[in-house]
């Protein structure tokens, strides 16, 4: 299996077992068995349950992001249209993937301080994000 495929493996493993069990519960062992994978085999991609975590937190929030587009004014599309997209666009991506955002919005708040403020810059910078498009 070429490395993309299997680490995706890995994280759609990790993702199911923290959003139906919580973070503190999962173990690294749960995470190899659900993905049907040998010990090193995991340890060659994270070198924790926390370092997983902290992959899904960062590919949620680049995620995130990218779903916010600029209002481009002048555009045959009204502003109010435009940021119904973004608004649209961000519900559409909680609702496709309802594991990871319980994970984000449930088990990540509170996990450690660290996380705590990554969650509160990210929470900040989509605020300016939006802000700006609007801009």
């Amino acid at each position: 299996m070429k490395p993309t495929k299997r680490k995706s493996q890995i994280v759609e493993a990790a993702i199911k077992l923290f959003a139906k069990c919580g973070y503190h519960a999962t173990q690294v062992s749960d995470i190899i068995d659900e993905a049907k994978i040998a010990r090193g085999t995991f340890y060659l991609y994270f070198e924790s349950k926390h370092k997983i975590f902290n992959f899904i937190l960062d590919e949620f929030i680049a995620h995130f992001r990218s779903q916010i587009k600029d209002i481009e004014l002048g555009s045959p599309v009204s502003p109010a249209e435009q940021m119904r997209g973004n608004v649209d666009r961000i519900v559409d991506s909680v609702l496709k993937k309802p594991e990871l955002a319980k994970i984000i919005f449930n088990e990540a708040v509170g996990l450690d301080k660290k996380i705590d403020q990554r969650l509160s810059a990210f929470y900040d910078d989509l605020i300016n994000i939006i802000e700006s498009s609007i801009k």
